[in-house]
C-alpha cells in the first residue's frame, strides 16, 4: 500500500496556543494541516499556510490512519472531510481549588485567572503590598499547576512590586525550568510555607489567614491585600465528547493518556489519533513542547510506515460462524473494526492484540499467525518428562514481557525447568477453549500458566485484565466440577523482571499436586 493512496492532511482539533504550536510544527515540516477551532479562537496567532475551519465541531469519525472520514458541523451544516491523522490539542480547563470553610470569592479573594485579569489587565497594576497564593493542601497538585502558580507569583513580585506568600504542601518542580522559577521567587523575597488547615478572615481593607506552620511548629497569622486561589488543570469540557466520537480511552481525571506508560507522550489507543499538551495530561510548557515535537515525528513515521511496509490482513473472518453480535466491535480497543453488513477489519488500525478473536462466541475470527491449530502445533512435540516427580508446566506468554524473559534465560536456568511455552501477541488473545484443551491432558501437562504484562503496561490496556479474568473463570469452573483449580495460574510480569518471575513460577510448580 502506497502513501499516494491516502490523505496526508492532519486534522488538528483545538483553538488555543497548543493547537497553534502543533499546526505550526506540522506546517513547517511540510505536512498539510487543517484546524477545527471554535469561533472565538484568537486569529492573530494563527500560523500561515494552514486551513482553518472556524466554528466547526467534529461529530463522527470512521476509518484508519491515512484514511479517516471526518464529519464536521459548522453554521448549521454537516459536511465531510478526509484526513490521514487526527491530533487533539485542546488546552486545559482551569478550575479554582476549594477554599477553606467560611471563605468566599470576592474582591479580596480571587481565583488565579480572575486575579491575572485584575493585576495585569489593561487598567494597570493596582497598588498591592502583599499577596497570598493558596495552593491545594492535599499534595495532589501537579507540576503543570505549579508552573502556573510560580509564574504568577514571580510576575506579581516583579511587576506589582509586592511581597508574595505561597502556601502549599509541596513545591513541585519536576519539569524543565521550574526550579529556576522557584529560585526567582525565593530570590525576590517570596516566602513558601507548608501549613496545616487554614482559617481565612476577610475585612474591608485586607484578608487575614491563620494556620500552623508544620515545619516550624508555630501558629502563624498572615495579612495581605489579596488572597489568590491556585487553579487545577482539568480536561477541556469538549474532551469527553470527542473521546466518545473517536473511541479514545481516558484516565480517571478525563485526560487521554489513560494511565498507560507505553503511550507517552502523545499516543492514544487508536493508531493515527494523537493527543498533545493538556489533552493528553496536565502539561507544563516544556511537556507541551516535547509533545508537539514527538507528535510531528510520529506523523512522519506513520506515513513512512504506510508507504514503505506491507499491510496484509491481520484477522481471518469466517462469515458462516458469525452471529453479527457486534462483540468484536465492542471489545476492540483500537477502533480497528468498522461494521457494515459484516465486520470489516482495518489492517492499518489493527495492533494485533487478538482480543476480538478471543471474545468471538462463534470462533468466527482468527488472529493471523495464531490460529487454533497453529497454536497447538507448537505443543505437539511435547512428551512426558522422564524425571520422576517432575512437573510439566505449559505457559502462554505475552511476547512483550514474559516471552522476552524466557527467551533470554539460559537453557539450564531454574525458570525454564520443566517449562514449555507459547508466545502470543497479547495475553488477552487466549481463548477459554485453548486453556481447557491444555488442562485436558493431565498425563502430559501438569499445570498451565498465563503470563501477562503488568496492569498499566499492556499495549492494548485491557488484554491483561481480560487474561486475568479468564483464568479466574476457569478456576471457578474447575472447582465446580471437582477438579483442582490450582492447575492453572496467572502471573503479571515485565521484560526486566526475571528474578521475580522465576520465583512465582517455582512457587506455582511447588504447589502442583
Amino acid at each position: 500500500m502506497k502513501l499516494g493512496e491516502y490523505d496526508k492532511t492532519v486534522l488538528v482539533i483545538g483553538g488555543g496556543p497548543t493547537a497553534w504550536e502543533m499546526s505550526r510544527s506540522l506546517a513547517q515540516d511540510g505536512i498539510p494541516v487543517m484546524v477545527a477551532a471554535p469561533d472565538d479562537a484568537e486569529r492573530a496567532d494563527m500560523p500561515s499556510g494552514v486551513e482553518w475551519i472556524l466554528g466547526a465541531q467534529v461529530t463522527d469519525v470512521i476509518g484508519q490512519v491515512g484514511d479517516f472520514a471526518v464529519w464536521l458541523k459548522a453554521g448549521g451544516k454537516r459536511f465531510e472531510r478526509r484526513a490521514g491523522a487526527i491530533i487533539l490539542a485542546l488546552d486545559a480547563n482551569r478550575q479554582p481549588g476549594v477554599l477553606p470553610a467560611g471563605a468566599a470569592f470576592g474582591e479580596r479573594i480571587r481565583a488565579m485567572t480572575e486575579a491575572e485579569d485584575v493585576l495585569f489587565g489593561r487598567q494597570g497594576h493596582p497598588s498591592l503590598r502583599r499577596v497570598i497564593v493558596l495552593d491545594r493542601l492535599d499534595g495532589l497538585s501537579t507540576a503543570a499547576s505549579h508552573e502556573r502558580l510560580l509564574r504568577f507569583a514571580v510576575r506579581v513580585q516583579e511587576e506589582c512590586n509586592a511581597t508574595v506568600y505561597v502556601l502549599t504542601s509541596q513545591v513541585k518542580v519536576a519539569s524543565i525550568g521550574l526550579e529556576i522559577l522557584y529560585g526567582r521567587l525565593r530570590d525576590g523575597g517570596g516566602l513558601v510555607v507548608k501549613p496545616d488547615a487554614v482559617q481565612v478572615e476577610t475585612g474591608d481593607d485586607a484578608v487575614r489567614i491563620r494556620f500552623r506552620d508544620t515545619v516550624l511548629d508555630e501558629d502563624v497569622v498572615l495579612e495581605a491585600d489579596m488572597l489568590v486561589a491556585a487553579e487545577d488543570e482539568a480536561p477541556s469540557p469538549e474532551l469527553e465528547r470527542l473521546a466518545g466520537v473517536l473511541r479514545i480511552e481516558r484516565d480517571k481525571q478525563g485526560f487521554l493518556q489513560a494511565d498507560n506508560v507505553l503511550r507517552r507522550p502523545c499516543l492514544t489507543n487508536r493508531r493515527g489519533v494523537l493527543s498533545v499538551g493538556s489533552s493528553a495530561a496536565p502539561s507544563t510548557q516544556w511537556d507541551t513542547e516535547q509533545g508537539v515535537t514527538a507528535a510531528t515525528a510520529e506523523i512522519r513515521e506513520l506515513y513512512r510506515w504506510i508507504e514503505e511496509e506491507d499491510h496484509p490482513d491481520t484477522i481471518l473472518y469466517n462469515r458462516d460462524f458469525c452471529a453479527f453480535c457486534l462483540t468484536c466491535f465492542r471489545v476492540c480497543p483500537h477502533g480497528a473494526i468498522h461494521f457494515t453488513d459484516r465486520p470489516n477489519f482495518l489492517p492499518l488500525a489493527c495492533q494485533r492484540c487478538g482480543l476480538c478473536a478471543a471474545a468471538c462466541p462463534g470462533e468466527a475470527l482468527e488472529l493471523v499467525g495464531y490460529e487454533k491449530e497453529t497454536f497447538f502445533k507448537t505443543l505437539s512435540s511435547l512428551k512426558p518428562l522422564d524425571v520422576e516427580g517432575s512437573k510439566r508446566i505449559v505457559a502462554i506468554a505475552c511476547t512483550k514481557s514474559a516471552g522476552r524473559v524466557l527467551n533470554a534465560a539460559p537453557a539450564d536456568a531454574e525458570i525454564r525447568k520443566g517449562l514449555a511455552w507459547v508466545e502470543v501477541q497479547c495475553a488477552g488473545t487466549i481463548r477459554t477453549t485453548s486453556l481447557l484443551r491444555l488442562l485436558a491432558r493431565p498425563g502430559l501437562v501438569d499445570g498451565v500458566l498465563v503470563l501477562a504484562c503488568h496492569n498499566g503496561n499492556c499495549r492494548s490496556r485491557t488484554g491483561t485484565v481480560v487474561a486475568k479474568n479468564l483464568v479466574e473463570s476457569i478456576k471457578l469452573l474447575l472447582r465446580a466440577i471437582g477438579a483442582d483449580p490450582g492447575r492453572i495460574g496467572y502471573i503479571s510480569t515485565a521484560a526486566n523482571d526475571e528474578v521475580e518471575l522465576a520465583r512465582q513460577i517455582t512457587a506455582f510448580r511447588d504447589g502442583l499436586r
